[in-house]
This record gives C-alpha cells, sequence and structure tokens, in this order.
C-alpha cells in the first residue's frame, strides 16, 4: 500500500520488526566482557601469575580471565598494557547520499522561517516522500543535533556577562545571531539575488560580499 520496501518500513517503524520468541531455542550470547585501562596491569599480572606458576595454555587462560586471545599474548609479551588506540570517527554512508537533498530542504525551509530549521519529522517526511531516500528518522535527528543552526553554542559560545566582559558578550552574541541567520540569507539571494541589489554582475556580487562582511565583522 505504501510502495516502501518492508526493510525500510522496518526501519522506519521498529515495532513492526519480527522479535524472537521468549521461548526461542536458540542459546543467547554471552555479554562481551570490557576491561578498563586502569584494570589492565591487574589483569595483565594475573595472566602473567597463572601462567608462570600453572602452566596454563592461551585457551586455558582466555576462559579463565574471560579475555580474547590476542589480550593473552599480549600480556605474555610484556607486563605492561599497551595503549588503546584512538577512537576514529566512523563516515555515514546514508547521510553523505541524501546530504544534496537534505541542504536542499533546509535551504527552502530557511528562506521563508527566517534561517531556522525545519522540524525533524518533516525533513524525514520528505526525504522519504520526494526523494525515496531510505533513511530513519534517528539519522536525520543525529544530523540535525550537530547542526549549527541547532547548537549554535558549539560554534561560538557565549560567556558569562560580568562587568569585565560585557562587550565580549555582546559581540560573541552577535556572531551567533549572524551563523544563525547566514543560511537563510544566502538561500534567499539564490532564489532571488535582483531583490538584494545583484544583477549578475562580478561588481555587485563583489560590493554585497563586500558589504556583507563589513556588516558581520
Amino acid at each position: 500500500m505504501t510502495g516502501r520496501q518492508q526493510d525500510a518500513l522496518e526501519r522506519a517503524l521498529p515495532d513492526l520488526a519480527p522479535r524472537k520468541s521468549a521461548e526461542s531455542d536458540e542459546p543467547e550470547k554471552p555479554k562481551r566482557h570490557v576491561t578498563l585501562s586502569a584494570d589492565k596491569p591487574a589483569l595483565f599480572a594475573a595472566i602473567r601469575r597463572d601462567a608462570h606458576t600453572e602452566h596454563l595454555s592461551v585457551g586455558a587462560l582466555s576462559k579463565r580471565h574471560h579475555v580474547h586471545s590476542r589480550t593473552i599474548l599480549q600480556a605474555l609479551a610484556s607486563p605492561t598494557p599497551p595503549p588503546r588506540k584512538p577512537r576514529t570517527v566512523k563516515e555515514n554512508p546514508v547521510l553523505d547520499r541524501i546530504r544534496p537533498a537534505l541542504d536542499a530542504i533546509l535551504d527552502e525551509y530557511a528562506a521563508t522561517n527566517g534561517g531556522q530549521l525545519p522540524p525533524t519529522r518533516l525533513i524525514w517526511e520528505r526525504l522519504l516522500d520526494e526523494h525515496d531516500a531510505d533513511v530513519s528518522y534517528a539519522t536525520v535527528r543525529r544530523f540535525l543535533v550537530g547542526h549549527p543552526l541547532t547548537n549554535p553554542n558549539g560554534v561560538a559560545g557565549t560567556p558569562r556577562r560580568t562587568a569585565g566582559n560585557f562587550l565580549g558578550a555582546t559581540h560573541q552574541a552577535l556572531q551567533v545571531n549572524v551563523i544563525r541567520n547566514h543560511r537563510g540569507l544566502l538561500a534567499a539571494i539564490r532564489q532571488q539575488p535582483a531583490m538584494h541589489g545583484i544583477d549578475g554582475s562580478f561588481a555587485t556580487t563583489t560590493a554585497f560580499v563586500l558589504g556583507c562582511d563589513a556588516g558581520s565583522s
């Protein structure tokens, strides 16, 4: 009836996804045991002690201490735990595919609503209906949480207003307002450049850009 695939509907409406029966014969997977960095020196010492006194194999040590065999080999090679690898930021291929459509929806809404962002549900529904995008509501919501218009303090924070920094607080508040309205301004210029004094020539475009630069400091 909706013309959508079943997997897309299950992502959008998680209550429709089939759930496993409570009487299922499948055994539950054991929960992953996470070792904190602060506990690793004591863990490595216990592994080395058991390996030295009881001459246990790598598999037996792994079962006793509930860790991967790779951790056992690290402990046997050195009493000092290796430093934790830095966590890398994962890219979202779904957002990369729908980003042009997202920008178009945001620009159109901001041009008619004073630079404000549309509601998350409105964006999500337009992505599904107008662009046939296979994206979940949660993905759109996470995208908007980090957006500068949603959290302008993430771009320019406003300090406390004390007698010594009142001018600085006022200047940073002005910067936040400029960033908040920038998207709506540029969207309006793209739709109706003549109303802003831009006739398509290099001279008028340069004059407008320099004026915006001077006006927003």
